[in-house]
């Protein structure tokens, strides 16, 4: 088990968090979202619009995922560990994590060791596992920002 699931950093000195809102320097945190399951992807859209934050793209494929964020430089990729295409939501966020300044949120329904591990190669915070929780969503993309 990580340490940050033990042991959470404070959160409450940002205003994003005091507030709720998806907020980075006084504007919306941008969001690039890549999931195979259309109602999850919506989902996640609606959450992440009534938090504050813009959705400013949509993937169902690894390799459009990296399209995107490439493009679109946004904050953060909320990736699913599953998706449409040659490259899983793993290799995805490697390729997305070498283009620099761009963090990574995985959500997904799987949490079994080998999945897990792979994830922690990638990025060291604990992904959000569905059935996902507005606030746990919240603040790993806060998280993610920093």
């Amino acid at each position: 088990m990580s340490a940050e699931l033990i042991s959470r950093p404070p959160l409450l000195q940002g205003d994003s968090i005091q507030t709720g809102r998806l907020e980075r320097d006084g504007r919306p945190i941008r969001v690039v979202v890549a999931e195979d399951e259309s109602v999850v992807a919506l989902d996640l859209q609606t959450t992440i619009q009534r938090a504050g934050g813009a959705i400013v793209g949509i993937a169902i494929r690894g390799q459009d995922a990296i399209t995107l964020a490439a493009a679109l430089r946004p904050d953060v990729v909320l990736m699913d560990v599953h998706l449409v295409g040659d490259l899983d939501g793993v290799e995805t966020a490697k390729a997305i994590k070498a283009l620099r300044g761009i963090g990574i949120v995985f959500v997904t329904a799987h949490a079994d060791a080998e999945t897990m591990r792979r994830m922690f190669d990638v990025v060291s915070t604990a992904p959000v596992i569905k059935p996902i929780s507005d606030l746990q969503l919240r603040e790993a993309i806060i998280r993610a920002c920093h």
